[in-house]
């Protein structure tokens, strides 16, 4: 990883201002990076969705409701034309992430499509596998190497998307082995939603150790672990945010943790100069309001959101007001020091 690429990755500067970092490039040749770039997005897409399309051949060849009520269809075919698919798509993310720039960058949206492949596949292979409360961690092995594996080649934004969604599954399997959930099959949640039920999506527990994970990832980000880092930061501050709010749905109390969690977003943000995390936290302050107005009033009217969001934004308009309003626009940037001379200047004179 290059210099330019650690400032990337820490998020004090864009890929694109660290491609600008030598001058503005010419506008890019038929053929070239960003040619390649687009090329790599496309065929990722065209291959995933090709690969999925192939799967249900080899699974439904006739009738797929029929096949699925009755159980008769091949998911080990299925799984290894998946398989096929996946290694097509994420073998050629990870054969060019050592490429710069643009090819980089799809590099990584391959081994993500691919990765989703590979987790279609395993899923299928193992449909079968029972070996009781441990089959849930067992079955998500494979996704979590593959995961890794691709991450470790390229640290990006889409490889990051990839290490989370193990990592949740990963939770959702220890929570399956120490019986705080029971084992919730894909297709039992959508048929649930079908029958217009709401899905079980798991107990108290199941949303606080998820908020957890939110920050254990926030943490990861601060001190290194994963990146890109506002990437990190944005991914693992939502995901904590939006289990908070299903946690205020369980019990109003709960108005404590989502309070609690965009102080704590807010204080991030000035510790560690990130406006990710500001920005999350003033969206999670909004949703604090509304969890507000609906302790105290009985339901939600224009009348409410007047009074509320009125008096918040008076008051926040105000300090605003108050911060910036003596007379000093920030301290003056130094002036440049002058370019050294020449050497053969410098020796003439």
């Amino acid at each position: 990883m290059t210099d330019r690429d650690r400032l990337v990755d820490r998020g004090v500067i864009s890929f694109e201002q660290a491609e600008r970092l030598h001058g503005d490039a010419p506008p890019d040749k038929p053929g070239g990076p960003r040619t390649a770039e687009m090329l790599g997005y496309i065929g990722a897409i065209a291959l995933f969705i090709a690969t999925f399309a192939a799967v249900v051949k080899v699974m439904f060849p006739d009738d797929p409701t029929f096949a699925l009520l009755t159980g008769d269809y091949d998911h080990l075919q299925g799984g290894g034309v998946a398989l096929l698919g996946a290694a097509i798509v994420f073998g050629t993310g990870y054969r060019f992430a050592d490429r710069a720039g643009a090819v980089r960058r799809s590099s990584g949206f391959l081994m993500l499509l691919g990765w989703s492949l590979a987790t279609v596949a395993t899923g299928l292979l193992m449909l079968d596998l029972d070996i009781g409360d441990f089959t849930p961690l067992v079955v998500v092995i494979p996704s979590a190497v593959v995961a890794l594996i691709g991450y470790g080649r390229l640290r990006s934004v889409p490889t990051l998307l990839a290490l989370f969604a193990v990592a949740t599954r990963v939770l959702s399997a220890i929570l399956v082995l120490v019986q705080v959930e029971e084992p919730t099959e894909v297709s039992d949640l959508v048929l649930t939603a079908a029958l217009g039920a709401s899905p079980d999506l798991g107990s108290w527990i199941s949303f606080l150790a998820s908020v957890g994970l939110g920050l254990t990832w926030i943490w990861l980000a601060r001190t290194g672990g994963v990146g890109p880092r506002n990437a990190a930061f944005f991914i693992g501050a939502v995901y904590a945010m939006l289990f908070s709010i299903a946690l205020f749905s369980t019990a109003d109390g709960w108005l404590v943790l989502s309070l609690g969690l965009v102080l704590a977003y807010l204080w991030g943000a000035r510790q560690w100069g990130t406006s990710v995390l500001a920005a999350v936290g003033s969206v999670g302050m909004i949703v604090v309001i509304f969890q507000l107005i609906t302790l105290v009033h009985d339901g939600i009217g224009a009348n409410e959101v007047l009074l509320w969001f009125g008096v918040a934004g008076a008051v926040t308009t105000g300090a605003f007001w108050m911060l910036n309003g003596k007379g000093d626009s920030g301290s003056p940037l130094p002036a440049p020091a002058p370019a050294p001379a020449p050497a053969s200047q410098a020796g003439g004179e």
